[in-house]
């Protein structure tokens, strides 16, 4: 895993190149489970961000799903990657752990 982990989620690196958003940090415990949203921003390519979590994840007890996302116990997380249109070189991620 890389240089540092997310706020509150202690098992959830971030990515090399990539900063936390902390505006972007949503935390809550439903009846069904935890739901937990995080931004990151950083001069990254989608590519090798994602190659990033193929490789920890896993190593942390996450199964990559057909669909994209991965699974661990009863959680899922996904990975949505985004750039911002006023500079297109930056790489905007949002993670997001939920029930499933």
């Amino acid at each position: 895993p890389g240089e540092g982990y997310f706020a509150g989620i202690d098992d959830l690196p971030l990515a090399p190149g990539l900063v936390e958003r902390p505006g972007e940090r949503t935390s809550c415990e439903t009846v069904a489970g935890r739901i937990e949203a995080r931004g990151a921003a950083g001069r990254a390519s989608r590519e090798a961000v994602a190659l990033f979590y193929a490789q920890a994840l896993p190593q942390l007890g996450w199964q990559a799903q057909a669909d994209g996302t991965y699974a661990r116990g009863g959680e899922r997380l996904g990975l949505e990657f985004s750039n911002p249109p006023e500079d297109a070189a930056t790489l905007l991620l949002r993670i997001l752990i939920s029930p499933g």
